[in-house]
């Protein structure tokens, strides 16, 4: 059975000279094992992924590595347009070998001698630069952060690692700024929110499982959350909600389809939007990382305060947080989302998008292009956020492999 990927603890750089530090990439997490008859990939899901990655065919048998598959330029730069390749970065398993009871640097050397086949790469990590710098260079480079592992930790598939830290780029849209170079595009990367309420948005998603993206907007960006019963105003419910990765606020209003085969893919409709206004606090931000956030909205059907509860860790990839509705004279009891299913935007349900689509979301372009209006209704043009100029120009060299990767600074 293919493992699955150790997950990271985020957190700040770590200190000490006992790690080894790469660059995260914003791409699909995922274990490659090429030791059976045909290839298996993993997500930290568990999720079974080969079919939605034919690239790595051309892998080189016999090995499991962990790493990202990623769409790079000819330079090496991630790129909407590129090639995607799985970026290697740690060898679970060779020549007949288990290796996740050996120390990073054993596995590191060892991969760092191994030709992974075409389509591979693998990425320099750095043993004596502070991962503060490591970090920072991922910022000028639009990367959404590092990854750094205890040099003498062992692999714990499946499980949180405090030997393996994430740190991520602050003020940055993470995987959206992954798929970016901000050297050439204008794009906003979550600079300041126009004057006046924040806005939030309710999109309801039929992916490979229906659920309810909640949008708040915080500091320019968009927190999200994946509630697969829906938000809702009956006080009594509890409702799970799963932590995402915040959006650009170009997608707030988009309504339409996401082409199978991307992440997310499927027919969406905006559900609800409004404003907000967090409440007990006067920084949402430090709320969400403290845990809980509460939040008057007021909607076309939403209303009233709804609180957000971070659980306790259980080891998981994603934050699992709760939803509930506090009982004001907003709330409505037995309330069900269901039963209110037509969009906002354009008073459709999810299945006449489906068949019409007004607009396409091609989840790995810029935001700027993403969104690809089709024949259908026109819709209401949606808010625009000032753009924030771009970092200096550096050049970027193509990633290194084979034993020259390890500790090659750029």
């Amino acid at each position: 059975m293919t493992p699955r990927p150790e997950i990271p603890t985020p957190g700040d750089p770590p200190v000490g000279g006992d790690w080894a530090v790469g660059f995260a990439w914003g791409g699909r997490r995922v274990v490659v094992d090429t030791t059976g008859d045909e290839i298996r990939a993993t997500g930290e899901d568990g999720e079974d992924l080969a079919a939605d990655l034919p690239g790595l065919v051309g892998v080189t048998r016999g090995l499991v590595l962990d790493g990202e598959v990623v769409a790079l330029d000819g330079q090496g730069r991630p790129a909407p347009d590129g090639t995607d390749t799985l970026t290697v970065a740690d060898l679970l398993h060779a020549d007949g070998e288990d290796l996740c009871d050996r120390p990073f640097d054993e596995r590191r050397a060892r991969l760092e001698a191994l030709d992974c086949g075409p389509g591979t790469l693998v990425p320099p990590v750095f043993t004596d630069v502070a991962p503060a710098e490591v970090l920072a260079v991922a910022r000028r480079h639009g990367l959404p952060g590092i990854v750094a592992v205890r040099r003498t930790a062992l692999y714990r598939p499946g499980r949180r690692s405090p030997d393996r830290v994430c740190a991520t780029v602050p003020g940055r849209l993470g995987t959206y700024a992954s798929m970016r170079d901000f050297t050439v595009t204008p794009e906003p990367t979550g600079g300041a929110p126009e004057p006046g309420e924040p806005i939030f948005v309710v999109q309801r998603h039929r992916a490979r499982r229906l659920h309810y993206d909640v949008r708040l907007e915080v500091d320019g960006a968009l927190a999200s959350w994946a509630v697969p019963r829906g938000p809702t105003l009956d006080p009594a419910a509890r409702h799970l909600a799963v932590r995402t990765e915040d959006h650009p606020m170009d997608y707030a209003f988009f309504e339409g389809v996401i082409p199978a085969g991307q992440y997310g893919g499927g027919d969406v409709i905006v559900w609800d939007r409004g404003t907000w206004r967090p409440a007990r606090t006067e920084d949402p931000a430090a709320a969400l990382a403290a845990g809980e956030l509460h939040a008057d909205l007021v909607g076309e059907k939403l209303a009233g305060r709804f609180v957000f509860v971070r659980r306790a860790d259980d080891g998981g990839r994603k934050e699992q947080w709760v939803l509930v509705h506090k009982r004001d004279d907003d709330a409505v009891d037995g309330w069900d989302p269901e039963a209110h299913p037509r969009s906002v935007l354009s008073g459709r349900t999810n299945d006449e998008v489906a068949a019409a689509p007004a607009a396409m979301w091609q989840s790995g372009a810029p935001a700027a292009t993403a969104e690809v209006p089709l024949a259908g209704p026109t819709r209401p043009p949606r808010p625009r956020r000032p753009r924030t100029s771009s970092p200096p120009s550096t050049p970027w060299g193509p990633p290194a492999r084979g034993p020259s990767a390890a500790g090659t600074w750029p």
